[in-house]
């Protein structure tokens, strides 16, 4: 029990022994075993396992066995941990379940077994006995109610379409609880402040031979009952339930709920399901008559009877507790007493200060060493003075900063002098403002106030209106309001979906610190406390996985009768009907969230055109083919020029249809099918541009994202180009190569990797600080049970997660998010058009579900070798960007941002693109291609056949190269011919790797190297620039197993790359003087400060030494570990896997931080501002990060009151700290980190009240 809630003790320990259970939870509720395990001496097994089969699936295991536990319609393996444990010899007092998704759907053997262990005397506490049996008359048939004290209930069952569990509502009704029979379970136990308005219970039928404890008020339904089964005991419980926990409605979260008596309840049911009822005990606990006057209080005893069933006389000690409705402590004591044989009493004096209205009593009976006998529970009633009628508000939605009148209507049961409180308290626990009245109550009154909210720092805050008399609380009425915050994007958030519990947790705000500690400040609960994603969840944008069934039936049709009908998406993304349909849901979700002030508005998960990668002709639909004969119009201009470029014969735009894969390859000629593929991958694209635009429309701030990103592949729609000028926001799988992708196309655009999935150590540590340096704003964690367990405790991925969360929210992600990320002047080509041509020249569309990578060898290749391409420069130490073809068109060479332009399997160019590469080169730029470079158009027709082989390419003259339609050439290995030329030397001798295309042969181009007869690494000098044709695939780098090929690639480029004058500015040697070539270097830049983080391989097994050369001298800061390395030209490290290490460079040395406090005798609930310099051994510090980290005067972090601040072109910084009304007053502490330099000052803030 690491993790310890607030909990009354009932039976621990127990002065009757260790109970041994063997209790069956919800994942959701798994942590009421040790909720249980706090309050009485339990020796527990347990096995976890949810309704829900994906939090199964996804939960408690981590590693390799993540994803493991169960499947969408099968809990076998989760089963058989059942089976094992109830049919084994291992012996135990009681059992504690609830039926998952019933009874009837355990298996037989479990069933039996537990109904054996009853036989034989081993209890049993059930909670909602159903079978799953959605036919009654199979439910009735069930053995289940031989077993149950609670019979025929119509049941709850699973949907086999989803999985998942449905509530049958014909069965449930809420009323109050009522106690009709004394026993031990019920004895001195409080219904009283249960919610039971926000609890439903289904409808039994008592057993024959069960007798019911608790029943509905009203109708008299069996809530609790208890039987006997051969020797042993049941009880069932009726509540509807999450596990063993009751299913308690959201509205409850406000009330002040006494959680301590359904523990106690459900305590005393397995202590006498296991037999173990006490031998002393309180028999019944009397208090006088009320509602008690006030000023009778002091005159009033509680009488406490004990029965001592024990063979003689004990001396113990009684504890006890008074506590008001909002269950606050208001007196407590012991008394020693010595307990005869028989019946004995004691009197307790209640005391004169209990708040008016309902109280609360406690009292446990324990001896001198601490071990509990026996307790109860009982009401006192004090009258109250005054009540509250009715609390009003002028509106229930504002912005903060704005006023909200509050009218409060109050009566008095006795006329006098009262005082009315209204308070605004926000999520955090923060009074943002409070007022006060004193009023001479006579008669009804209408009180006003005004509040004011702009202390308020969570959307959602609760208004609070009190009457005192005497300072005695007589009455209590919350009502909620919503306080729109403007949040900006502006600093790392970790944002966790499908988590909220969306019911309350007695162990809600122990739970909501463990999210903070993992780092999350964002979820997906419109009333909670952290920021907010709203999720829209527009269906028709992708297929999910696990209920693709449709669509592979789709595509299975088609396989078979390859009738174009089943290559109509479903929907029709051009469907008028269901832009319509989707336009007047956007609008309503939209109105109805927009208040709760979104960071974003989620639009769908694993979004594509197909089913995530999945090659598949879409769509032909009416609507889709009217919209490309539109967009065919706007690309050709007329019917001849569309017929000369797709080889057909048209007579009219009427006529138009586009080719399927078949129909293309059997043509020659991929541009009918090409034209196609990027007509829809503009539909794509409009889709989201639609349903943004009807967003903004309502909501003009709005940022508009998905999540689950998907490969950039020629079926899926996902050309990143396109929807990241469409998107703000992107959680996205690093698959594709989409790291780069994102950072190079947009630098306003947030992105947000996805994480956790039960990952740990280097590797996952490794993923989270590389994608900062890719330019990412935060993370999207999946998902709360996989990376906390049920009892709250973080598994080893939530432990690595929050180590890597908290090091980057405490300044470096604001410090990395602020600078510009540096490149060392290459781009990278990206060409849907070229991803299109890879595939179509041996794709196949297959039965089921088949990958792009999966069902084409040419475009495998491709993605390897574009990854491939990164890895090598990476590993080189160099830095690069990707540009995408319309950013060639539209002059991007000419901009003098890059020298170098690297071609990776460009098959398709533009005539605009040929052009603009053209005058790149001549004009002094270096091209370099791998190979099949610009053997097709745009609409990927290719250039000029001859017997089906392509003879010409679009940069062909650049490169210095002819084809032929020779490929009868012999290959090889590749060797190095012309070891020297031009100051170049290779260091090595060849590569093990075969050359691409046979058919080219140098016309101006210098060869130097052969694979056999095939040339490879062809140099051609055209105008002032150069240009370099490898005739390789760089997918070798990924896809060669040996270390040693790999490193005679790395040599070898590097060589090339520094004869063309092109060199990292950072270089990373081994300790013996030798490159290394494993690891990665990221710059970005800041004012003066320059961060460069340096990765290795994070499966590595030990540290790595390095020494850092730098380009110049610096002073040197080590920022992760705020060290002051000195002024350097070069640095040694030790960089370990999954842990890069992040230098600051700066021109001076960072003195002090001159801080002080402005505001004068600082007090709670105003504003107190800091104002914070950095001094710097020259000129002005700029481009500097602050982090303030605030602390009250127990010592903990107020993490609302922390912040990080950008100084920009500035070196200060004022930061204000908006205090509440109920933060303690002493002394605070203000802690301010420079976080390149890592300088640190603390200073004191003394708030008087």
């Amino acid at each position: 029990m690491e993790i310890v809630t607030p909990h009354i003790p009932w039976a621990r320990p127990y002065a009757y022994g260790t109970i041994k259970a063997y209790i069956v939870p919800s994942v959701r509720d798994g942590r009421i075993v040790v909720e249980l395990a706090q309050r009485m001496d339990l020796n527990y097994t347990t096995v976890t396992i949810d309704k829900n089969w994906d939090i199964n699936k996804w939960s408690i295991g981590v590693g390799e066995n993540y994803g493991k536990r169960c499947e969408k319609n099968d809990f076998s393996l989760l089963y058989s941990y059942l089976k094992e444990d109830i049919t084994s010899d291992e012996k135990y007092d009681v059992i504690v379940m609830y039926c998952i998704n019933g009874w009837d759907q355990l298996p037989q053997e479990v069933r039996d077994g537990i109904k054996k262990r009853v036989r034989e005397g081993t209890g049993l506490v059930i909670i909602h006995p159903f079978t799953g049996e959605k036919d009654d008359a199979k439910n009735r048939a069930s053995d289940l109610w031989e077993l149950s004290p609670l019979v025929y209930c119509l049941s709850d069952w699973v949907d086999p379409a989803d999985g998942y569990p449905r509530v049958n509502w014909k069965a449930l009704e809420k009323d109050s609880w009522t106690i009709v029979r004394e026993h031990y379970i019920t004895r001195n136990l409080v219904l009283d402040g249960m919610p039971f308005d926000h609890m439903y219970f289904y409808k039994y039928e008592l057993a024959s031979d069960a007798e019911a404890l608790i029943v509905s008020t009203k109708g008299g339904y069996p809530i609790l009952a208890i039987k006997n089964y051969g020797k042993g005991r049941v009880v069932a419980f009726a509540y509807r339930e999450i596990g063993i926990l009751p299913y308690v409605e959201k509205e409850a979260q406000y009330d002040a709920i006494p959680w301590e008596h359904f523990y106690s309840l459900l305590i005393r049911s397995i202590i006498w399901a296991a037999k173990r009822e006490p031998k002393i005990y309180i028999s019944k606990i009397e208090v006088p008559q009320g509602p008690i006057e006030v000023g009778q209080l002091k005159t009033k005893n509680i009488t406490i009877t004990i029965m001592n069933q024990e063979e003689s006389e004990k001396d113990l000690i009684l504890e006890y507790t008074f506590r008001n409705w909002l269950w606050q402590l208001k007196a407590n004591g012991t008394i020693k007493v010595r307990i005869p044989k028989g019946t004995s009493t004691i009197e307790i004096e209640i005391p004169d200060d209990l708040d008016q209205g309902i109280n609360y009593f406690e009292a446990i009976l324990r001896d001198s060493e601490g071990r509990h006998y026996d307790w109860g529970s009982c009401v006192i009633s004090v009258a109250k003075g005054a009540y509250i009628l009715n609390l009003s508000l002028d509106k229930d939605v504002v912005s903060r900063g704005e006023m909200i009148g509050v009218t409060v209507t109050v009566a008095p049961i006795k006329e006098g002098n009262y005082t009315v409180v209204a308070e605004l308290i926000d999520k955090y626990g923060r009074v943002a403002c409070i007022k006060s009245k004193e009023i001479n109550l006579v008669g009804r009154t209408n009180l006003t106030f005004t509040l004011d909210t702009k202390r308020v720092f969570t959307r959602s805050a609760i208004i609070r209106c009190l009457i005192l008399k005497d300072n005695r609380l007589n009455s209590v009425v919350n009502t909620q309001i919503i306080v729109m915050q403007n949040h900006t994007w502006d600093d790392y958030e970790v944002y966790m979906p499908w988590s909220t519990p969306y019911y309350v947790l007695p162990w809600y705000s122990v739970w909501e610190e463990q999210i903070r500690k993992l780092g999350v400040t964002i979820m997906d609960d419109p009333w909670g406390p952290f920021k907010y994603i709203a999720q829209l969840r527009i269906k028709g944008l992708g297929v999910y996985w696990y209920r693709r069934e449709p669509y592979l039936k789709q595509k299975e049709m088609y396989y078979k009768t390859k009738e174009k009908k089943y290559l109509i998406r479903n929907p029709c993304l051009n469907d008028p009907a269901y832009r319509n349909e989707i336009k007047n849901k956007v609008r309503d979700q939209v109105k109805r969230l927009m208040k709760y002030s979104p960071m974003s508005y989620f639009l769908g998960d694993e979004c594509s055109l197909t089913c995530y990668g999945d090659a598949f002709d879409l769509c032909w639909s009416p609507h889709c083919l009217a919209k490309f004969r539109e967009w065919l119009k706007e690309v050709y201009g007329s019917i001849n020029r569309l017929n000369e470029e797709w080889g057909t014969d048209f007579k009219s735009w009427e006529e138009v249809v586009p080719m399927t894969t078949e129909e293309a390859q059997a043509h020659g000629n991929y541009a009918p099918w090409a034209d196609h593929r990027t007509f829809m991958e503009i539909t794509f694209a409009d889709i989201f541009k639609f349903i943004k635009e009807l967003i903004k429309e309502l909501d003009p701030s709005a940022i508009v994202g998905i999540t689950g990103t998907q490969a950039p592949y020629p079926h899926n729609g996902c050309d990143w180009w396109r929807l990241d000028k469409v998107l703000d926001w992107l959680e996205i799988y690093s698959i594709g190569g989409q790291e780069e992708l994102h950072r190079s196309f947009s630098s306003s655009i947030i992105i947000c990797g996805a994480t956790g999935y039960g990952g740990y150590g280097p590797s996952l540590k490794d993923q989270i600080w590389r994608r900062l340096f890719h330019d990412h704003k935060g993370a999207l964690v999946f998902w709360i049970y996989s990376e906390m367990d049920p009892d709250l405790k973080f598994n080893p991925s939530g432990k690595d997660l929050s180590q890597v969360f908290n090091e980057i929210e405490r300044g470096i992600g604001k410090a990395i998010m602020s600078a510009n990320r540096e490149h060392d002047g290459i781009a990278i080509h990206y060409s849907m058009a070229s991803a299109h041509g890879a595939w179509i020249q041996d794709g196949k569309i297959t039965k089921d579900l088949g990958y792009s990578t999966w069902t084409s060898k040419e475009f495998k290749t491709f993605m390897n070798n574009r990854e491939g391409w990164n890895m090598l420069l990476e590993h080189l130490g160099l830095q690069y960007d990707y540009v995408s073809s319309e950013q060639i068109e539209n002059g991007i060479l000419r901009s003098g941002e890059y020298k170098v332009l690297i071609l990776p399997y460009s098959i398709a160019l533009s005539r605009k693109e040929v052009e603009e590469i053209k005058a790149f080169v001549k004009n002094g730029g270096i091209l370099i291609a791998d190979a099949k470079i610009g053997l097709m158009d745009e609409h990927c027709k290719y250039l000029k056949k001859m017997n089906w082989i392509p003879i010409e390419g679009a940069l062909d003259e650049v490169f210095g190269i002819r084809r032929t339609n020779q490929t009868a050439r012999e290959a090889g290995y590749i060797d190095i011919i012309r070891k020297n030329y031009e100051n170049f030397s290779s260091p090595i001798e060849g590569l093990p790797i075969f050359p691409v295309e046979p058919n080219i042969e140098p016309v101006s181009g210098i060869t130097l190297a052969k694979g056999k007869e095939v040339p490879a690494i062809i140099v051609n000098r055209y105008g002032r620039g150069i240009a370099v044709y490898l005739n390789l695939w760089m997918s070798n780098y990924v896809e060669l197993g040996s270390r040693l090929a790999k490193r005679k690639i790395l040599v070898l480029m590097n060589a090339l790359f520094k004869w063309l004058g092109v060199e990292p500015k950072i270089k990373l040697f081994n300790t013996d003087g030798t490159r290394y070539y494993g690891g990665e270097v990221i710059r970005y830049l800041s004012g003066d400060v320059e961060y460069v983080a340096i990765f290795v391989d994070p499966d590595l097994k030990e540290p790595v030494k390095l020494k850092v050369m730098l380009d110049k001298i610096y002073h040197v800061y080590n920022v992760r570990t705020r060290e002051y390395l000195g002024a350097l030209t070069n640095v040694t490290i030790s960089v370990s896997p999954g842990e890069p290490t992040l230098l600051a460079l700066l021109p001076y040395r960072v003195e002090e931080i001159d801080a002080r406090i402005l505001s004068e005798n600082p007090k709670i609930g105003e504003d107190v501002i800091l104002e914070a310099r950095i001094v710097v051994s020259n000129g002005t510090a700029k481009g500097h990060t602050l982090r303030f980290e605030v602390y009250d005067p127990s010592g903990k972090e107020r993490f609302y009151y922390s912040k990080n601040v950008y100084l920009g072109g500035n070196d200060t910084a004022r930061f204000t700290i908006p205090f509440a009304f109920n933060d303690p007053p002493g002394k605070w502490i203000i802690k301010i980190v420079d976080i390149p330099s890592g300088l640190t000052k603390v200073i004191e803030v003394n708030l008087s009240s």
